[in-house]
């Protein structure tokens, strides 16, 4: 829907003639306040001359907006009594609308309180609250850590340089590649101990802060 063809509803509701600039101006009032309820959002206003689609559905604009632009109307010669009527109505649609629909991430003004940022702990590396849970009542995949870190250190000894100390650092879950990367070593074998009889795979989980020595391949 445009804002020709609201302004038609509008028109017919008031029994009256207004341009769509004025009603484009009275929707953008009411963007405006629709933008205040919690939770605070940051929906466009448009240009006073512009006949694009408007960004909301067409229940919102007749069920929310409808009543709004009419109260603004209302407000100008009729009276206040009339016109708290319309504004109650579209103040009591829009709470319910914006309660019973998800916003839009992208509308939201405050972004910092997302799911994603509350459990993020490094880039592409998040930590599951399990309100959701993928194993369907089979737990026997569930890991648990106990302790929990952002960013964690692995400490590369080099077995064919007397032991010399290179450090990589990544987001805690990642691969042990993302740490040899961090550390500038290239073509090494990696092990978990001195004697290099066990092996790390570049692919392994890193979970915590280690030691893993290398040697050329």
């Amino acid at each position: 829907m445009n804002i020709d063809t609201l302004a038609l509803y509008v028109n017919l509701d008031v029994d009256d003639s207004f341009t769509e600039e004025e009603i484009a101006q009275w929707y953008n009032k009411g963007v405006a306040n629709y933008n205040l309820i919690p939770p605070l959002t940051t929906y466009n206003i448009i240009d006073t001359e512009s006949t694009d689609d408007l960004e909301f559905d067409d229940t919102f604009l007749l069920g929310i907006m409808l009543p709004f632009i009419n109260s603004a109307i209302r407000g100008q010669d009729a009276s206040v009594q009339e016109k708290q009527l319309y504004l109650q109505e579209f103040m009591m649609n829009a709470r319910q609308y914006k309660t019973a629909f998800n916003v839009p991430f992208e509308k939201l003004l405050d972004q910092k309180n997302s799911d994603l940022g509350v459990y993020q702990l490094g880039e592409n590396v998040y930590v599951s609250d399990m309100t959701r849970t993928p194993f369907a009542g089979d737990w026997s995949s569930v890991r648990n850590y106990t302790e929990v870190a952002s960013t964690i250190t692995v400490i590369f000894k080099d077995l064919d340089d007397d032991l010399a100390v290179t450090y990589g650092s990544a987001a805690y879950g990642s691969a042990l590649s993302a740490f040899v990367t961090d550390a500038g070593l290239t073509g090494e074998n990696f092990y978990k101990d001195l004697s290099a009889t066990n092996a790390y795979a570049t692919t392994d989980v890193i979970v915590q802060d280690t030691v893993i020595y290398h040697s050329g391949s």
